[in-house]
């Protein structure tokens, strides 16, 4: 399934920002606290991949958080409707569960109630409820012309005239008729064929084949019309929400330390209730080990010291001095893979690293073609701490935990250089390629001035809503002060672009007014 347009209606300080549609990269652009992170979160909440509850306290609007509240479950509003687009095999899945034309299946609207409760529907689906008169019509012709040409023997010759008698009569009722044939009607139609009584017909005239070609045909037209909605088929609608992609939602990125000590990893990899950015340090932590393909506990137990050493015989200590080594070559193989792959997506130096154990110590050495000395990880530069973790986590889970999902990014990036954050760009359009991305700036290098179709602005309206819109002039349009804000960096981001045209293999000249130029 991917993500089309998505509607966010009374979450937080959003009353009804109305259709947002996407692209596979999408940027949320606004200032501080024009909510958003409240475009965000609706989504994580229509299907969190972890986490993620519904919170009627939060998540409601405060100012109709009693009436909310006191609204029946089943009446409480939506807070988020997403349309997604089904691809061919998902299509087929569906429509061989609701018996339906998979034309019927082009997109799914999956909504969510502040109760959890989903509602599912089929915007394509369009049954039938009447059938053309003509169609009608000429079944009935046909059949007529049918038996004139039939020849049936003696015994048949009554039942014959019964029948022409019947369809003419049938015909007579539906000439009159200007309307379509309702499907109640054509039931009625179908049920005097079915009861003339062929009791003492013969088996081999022709007329009981007659009449049963005659149901087959007006069965047919009566299924046309009787073909339920996929809206109304419980299953249909299970299957559409199993097919749903989970939403991935991250704030905290988990920046990890230079030093690393193995006993704390091991315990907090088995707890359940860390604070948020101990548990996003601990979904980092738990990355960089299977990136290693070493569990910590592997990695401890390797770098045993022997428990005796003055009674330990030479094949103890070659064997022991072996595991050391095989561990520092398994380290340094990891270092130089993981090298090969970040150099591929950070540009803003040559850098090596390093990953190291001793002891109960894990230690992640950095080092550049500038300064080749190695250096703690915490001790280099806030920016590379943190493309370094995010880069780890979603490379190494892309392919796994992400497969599918869709990715909601909340102002990623925040402490990297602007040419480091274009960069991060580069890498969002790589992680495109299997996972559609929607996060959260307000950086002009966190955009592509040449697809500026993918940023939504986020503003305050004048009654103190969050409003999306993809009209970048949304400062002439709204006459808020918060929507010009909020445009600002895409103005920055084109002027930037301009800039460096001007600037690059030109000779500026700097002249006292415009009337000077």
């Amino acid at each position: 399934m991917k993500l089309i347009k998505y509607r966010v209606r009374k979450f937080r300080s959003v009353q009804d920002c109305g259709w947002v549609t996407l692209d596979q990269v999408n940027a949320l652009l606004g200032e501080n606290e024009s909510g958003k992170t409240n475009m965000l979160l609706p989504l994580w909440k229509l299907r969190p991949s972890s986490n993620g509850e519904i919170s009627l306290l939060s998540d409601a609007p405060r100012g109709e958080y009693t009436e909310v509240r006191e609204t029946p479950d089943e009446d409480k509003p939506l807070f988020v409707t997403a349309i997604f687009e089904l691809n061919a095999t998902e299509k087929n899945a569906i429509a061989e569960i609701a018996s339906c034309p998979e034309e019927w299946l082009e997109t799914v609207s999956i909504s969510r109630r502040f109760d959890g409760k989903y509602i599912i529907q089929f915007p394509n689906a369009n049954p039938k409820r009447t059938c053309e008169r003509n169609s009608v019509l000429s079944a009935i012709n046909t059949f007529i012309q049918n038996l004139d040409d039939l020849q049936p023997n003696k015994t048949d010759a009554k039942p014959r005239v019964k029948l022409a008698e019947l369809m003419s009569n049938l015909r007579a009722e539906v000439e009159k008729e200007t309307s379509p044939v309702a499907t109640r009607e054509l039931q009625q139609i179908i049920n005097e064929v079915e009861t003339l009584d062929m009791t003492k017909v013969s088996k081999t005239g022709g007329i009981l084949d007659f009449r049963r070609n005659c149901l087959d045909s007006l069965g047919a037209l009566l299924s046309e019309v009787s073909t339920e909605s996929p809206t109304s088929n419980p299953d249909a609608r299970k299957k559409a929400l199993q097919l749903m992609p989970s939403f991935i939602y991250y704030s905290n990125y988990g920046n990890l330390d230079g030093e690393i000590y193995l006993p704390k990893v091991i315990s907090d990899l088995e707890k359940k209730d860390l604070p948020a950015r101990d548990a996003a340090k601990a979904r980092t932590l738990k990355v960089l080990f299977e990136f290693l393909r070493l569990s910590p506990e592997e990695i401890l137990e390797m770098g045993k010291d022997i428990t005796a050493p003055e009674s330990a015989d030479e094949a103890t200590v070659q064997k022991r001095a072996e595991i050391k080594k095989e561990r520092a070559v398994l380290l340094e193989s990891a270092g130089t893979q993981f090298t090969k792959a970040f150099s591929e997506w950070w540009r803003q130096g040559d850098y090596v690293f390093s990953f190291r154990a001793d002891g109960d110590h894990f230690k992640i050495w950095v080092s550049d073609s500038l300064r080749p000395d190695p250096i703690e990880l915490e001790n280099r530069s806030a920016g590379l701490q943190w493309f370094f973790s995010f880069f780890l986590v979603f490379i190494n889970e892309r392919y796994d935990t992400h497969q599918g999902s869709i990715l909601l990014l909340d102002e990623p990036g925040v402490t990297l250089h602007p040419m480091a954050q274009k960069d991060l760009f580069s890498f969002f359009e790589g992680l495109s390629k299997d996972n559609q991305i929607l996060y959260t700036t307000h950086s002009p290098f966190l955009m592509n001035p040449d697809k500026l179709d993918q940023v939504r602005a986020v503003y305050v309206d004048s009654d103190g809503h969050s409003c999306v819109s993809s009209d970048l002039r949304a400062r002439v349009n709204s006459g808020t002060d918060s929507a010009q804000k909020a445009i600002f960096p895409v103005h920055s981001a084109l002027g930037l672009t301009v800039s460096e045209v001007m600037f690059l293999g030109c000779q500026i000249v700097l002249v006292e007014g415009p009337s000077d130029q």
